[in-house]
């Protein structure tokens, strides 16, 4: 067994979620073939650890050319399915930047996305100072307790 398959399975079988961001990060310096399906595949898993989910879109955010349009139908299914979660959801737009000009799939995803949040916004489904609020105070109430630390 190499590096890539000893990662990739310590991630699946042994890794805590704080373990996962770490070997997912470890993953970015390796230019193997089989780190872009990997990444691909944490980043498409909803049930996955969501800051590994999100350090995935990170990393896909660099512009990939190889199997850009793989790249391109995972980040479009993460934008139309992942409003669960605000952070997977926004690292997933990001990575899209580098990607859109190449799929009309992920285009249409982004502007569907995009459409839809200006609804909510328009009808007072969202109300962003709430959650910029709530957000400060998770953030004041981690510095508190020392931070996160993965």
């Amino acid at each position: 067994m190499d590096t890539i398959e000893n990662q990739i399975d310590e991630f699946r079988f042994e890794a805590v979620d704080g373990a996962k961001v770490r070997i997912v990060e470890d993953m970015a310096v390796n230019e193997d073939e089989r780190v872009i399906p990997f990444l691909l595949e944490v980043l498409a898993d909803p049930d996955e650890f969501e800051l590994a989910r999100v350090e995935s879109a990170k990393l896909l955010s660099s512009g990939f050319e190889s199997q850009r349009d793989r790249i391109c139908q995972v980040l479009a299914e993460v934008i139309r399915s992942s409003h669960e979660s605000e952070a997977t959801f926004m690292a997933a737009m990001d990575a899209a930047s580098a990607y859109h000009h190449h799929s009309a799939e992920l285009r249409e995803a982004v502007q569907e996305s995009d459409a839809r949040r200006e609804l909510l916004l328009r009808e007072g489904g969202v109300d962003g100072g709430r959650a910029l609020r709530d957000a400060e105070l998770a953030l004041g109430f981690l510095d508190e307790l020392g931070g996160l630390d993965l």
